[in-house]
């Protein structure tokens, strides 16, 4: 799923700097494959929580901690721009600012899960328009197509120091995933705080 990401942006020597928004799985992921395969660019994530950025320094030259809103809004009027940006969130909020904080003739990648409708400002369309942005969405992967096979790709970047395993944190047995999946479901809905077991 990231590489089908990345491999959309068309990454060249020209692409300097990229933003990845959130560094769930998906974002630290990303971020180690670009780390791999880019090294010379520029990797920035941004994240609320701050224990995923600490695992997010590996791969970074730069982790952003914004909590809130109000922190996001100051970190867009610091005018930050990035070449590319990768939107690993999914909310309305991050889709916007993924714009506002793309250089001219920058491409974005809409990665995230979107659950609410997305309604964009006359002033971002306008940034779109006049700043020639490219975005794209993205979906799932490519498997033994005839231009592209991310799961052959993901085995050789495997291969060659890409290690998601890294992230795992905790191994638990079948009959545990029950009592797994109701703690993160409760977790989701506000009930309890995950602990994992």
């Amino acid at each position: 799923v990231v590489l089908n990401a990345i491999k959309k942006f068309k990454i060249n020597k020209f692409h300097k700097s990229i933003c990845i928004m959130g560094a769930g799985f998906l974002g630290l992921l990303a971020a180690q494959i670009i780390k791999i395969k880019f090294p010379k660019i520029s990797v920035t994530i941004i994240d609320r929580n701050k224990e995923k950025l600490k695992l997010a320094k590996q791969f970074t030259n730069k982790i952003i901690h914004l909590s809130n809103s109000k922190d996001w809004q100051i970190f867009i009027k610091k005018n930050f721009k990035y070449d590319l940006i990768l939107e690993a969130i999914g909310t309305p909020f991050s889709f916007e600012s993924s714009i506002s904080i793309c250089k001219s003739n920058g491409k974005i990648i809409w990665m995230g899960n979107i659950y609410e409708d997305v309604i964009l400002t006359k002033q971002s369309i306008n940034k779109i328009l006049r700043n020639e942005i490219q975005i794209s969405g993205t979906w799932n992967s490519n498997y033994k197509n005839t231009s592209s096979d991310d799961w052959a790709d993901i085995i050789k970047l495997m291969k060659n120091k890409f290690a998601p395993s890294i992230f795992i944190d905790n191994k638990i047995s079948l009959e545990d995933i029950p009592n797994l999946l109701e703690s993160l479901h409760n977790h989701k809905i506000g009930k309890q705080k995950f602990v994992s077991i």
